[in-house]
């Protein structure tokens, strides 16, 4: 069983901390033992914790709350194990709980604060640092205190191809360390959540709901926002533009409430706070606007995709691959003009709304059709059938290799078979999303399923024709 670490500075609702949850929950815990610390976890107003979604197969180890819990003899004794540098950086807590184990891989997580806890202070066969923007972009970002630690890092993590490549190109030594690995999205959840009631909604007749799910922080660009929303208004359109996420940044909002109160927008651009569960509110949108600054890989995109939204969004490294122009959604410059224009259009072309919120599946749907040059619907059963056979022996090799490991004392042939099974379950996820797309197209196309029945049906009586004339003979 694989040791894990997972560190972060705090698990408040952001896109980064969402896509952490959901992965500690995909984990097999058959296979691997999680740690999680999280450094500092104090209280921050109108912001949403995210401790009540860790799994409960994780050992957790919130320093700041275990800090405040100790007495004054745990302090004295930490006193004498720790040196001055280390109890200036950390929490004893932390560092206690980290104090004698050797991990597989530790990954620190996030861009936004310094990795030095897991450089300095965990031991462990490999290490990690997980970014979630583009740092070519992230005006936050502190070069020199993040990178201080390169050399103790084996693995820099993306979230998006393209954030890789921008990063590379102002941080070209991050070449021979940097992978991507995709955000998580937990599918089933959010579609279930997003049917729970809400009361806080208020959609009058004949208004279009534009709907931002985002923390607010310069980032974001709510400012931009209110001067789009001031622009549409002057255009006659009406529409209701409500924000969901925290707003722990108190300078910001005063400003931003001025600027809303300056434009006469009091009843248009509404802020209804952070919110544990804001995919109600996603399902009740005509459109889900993405207008960041920057964005790595956005998990609202992903999130709006899978709830059939229409979004609107800047053209950041994340959108750009997320989204293909008028296809599975709309793309805009960063200039107030384009974004307004872009909006207006898509309220007043329905049909390329409805366009939008089809052709996201369809197009995917499409290009494996085409990539697997599948011209009927008895081609189709058969490479399904094929796909889950190839499935069925994966999963049967990576059982194997799991037992076979355990019986294996040298380390080398151990990480042999470690990456033959990483190469095996990637292969596995890449089966089960072609399945999912073929179930896709039977589901929205009903003709293919009862062709593909008529034809399995026509194939069975053959072979009983076949069975019964060689029993003649």
């Amino acid at each position: 069983m694989q040791k894990l670490l997972f560190v972060i500075s705090q698990f408040y609702k952001g896109g980064a901390e969402t896509s952490l949850a959901n992965l500690l929950n995909a984990l097999d815990y058959k296979k691997f033992e999680v740690d999680f610390v999280i450094l500092d976890q104090q209280f921050v107003e109108q912001a949403t914790s995210l401790m009540p979604e860790i799994n409960k197969q994780v050992h957790v180890c919130d320093a700041y709350k275990r800090y405040k819990k100790l007495n004054i003899l745990g302090r004295v004794h930490a006193k004498f194990i720790y040196n001055a540098s280390q109890k200036g950086a950390f929490y004893y807590t932390a560092l206690d709980f980290v104090r004698g184990k050797i991990y597989d891989w530790a990954f620190f997580v996030g861009e936004w604060y310094t990795p030095a806890f897991v450089a300095t202070q965990v031991k462990a066969k490999k290490k990690a640092a997980w970014i979630h923007n583009d740092l070519s972009a992230a005006e936050y970002f502190n070069t020199e205190q993040y990178f201080y630690f390169h050399e103790c890092f084996d693995k820099y993590i993306f979230v998006s191809k393209t954030s890789q490549e921008e990063s590379i190109k102002k941080y070209p030594f991050l070449k021979e360390k940097a992978v991507t690995i995709y955000n998580i999205n937990d599918y089933k959840k959010i579609r279930k959540q997003a049917e729970e009631k809400i009361d806080d909604l208020v959609i009058p007749n004949n208004k279009i709901v534009l709907l931002t799910c985002a923390n607010l922080r310069p980032q974001k660009n709510h400012k931009r926002q209110i001067k789009v929303a001031q622009e549409l208004k002057k255009a006659g359109i009406e529409f209701i533009w409500y924000n969901i996420g925290a707003l722990t940044d108190t300078n910001l909002l005063k400003q931003v409430k001025n600027s809303i109160k300056q434009a006469g927008l009091e009843k248009e651009f509404l802020f209804l706070g952070p919110k544990e569960n804001p995919y109600p509110y996603m399902k009740r949108a005509d459109i889900i606007t993405v207008l960041s600054d920057y964005e790595s890989w956005s998990m609202v995109i992903t999130e709006a995709k899978i709830l059939e939204k229409v979004i609107v969004a800047t053209k950041t490294s994340g959108a750009l691959e997320q989204i293909e122009d008028r296809k599975t959604g709309i793309l805009t410059e960063f200039s107030i003009r384009d974004i307004t224009e872009k909006i207006i259009e898509i309220i007043q072309k329905k049909e390329l709304r409805e366009e939008i919120k089809k052709m996201d599946k369809i197009s995917k749907e499409a290009k494996l059709l085409c990539r697997k040059n599948i011209q009927s619907a008895q081609e189709l059963s058969a490479y399904k059938k094929s796909l889950i056979l190839d499935r069925k022996e994966n999963k049967a090799k990576v059982e194997s290799l799991w037992k076979k490991n355990r019986k294996v004392a040298n380390e080398s042939d151990k990480q042999k078979n470690y990456e033959e099974i990483k190469m095996l379950q990637s292969e596995i996820k890449k089966l089960n999303q072609e399945i999912e797309l073929i179930e896709g197209i039977e589901t929205r196309t009903p003709k293919i399923k009862e062709t593909i029945d008529e034809a399995e049906n026509r194939n069975q009586d053959k072979e009983k024709e076949k069975e019964n004339s060689e029993y003649i003979k």
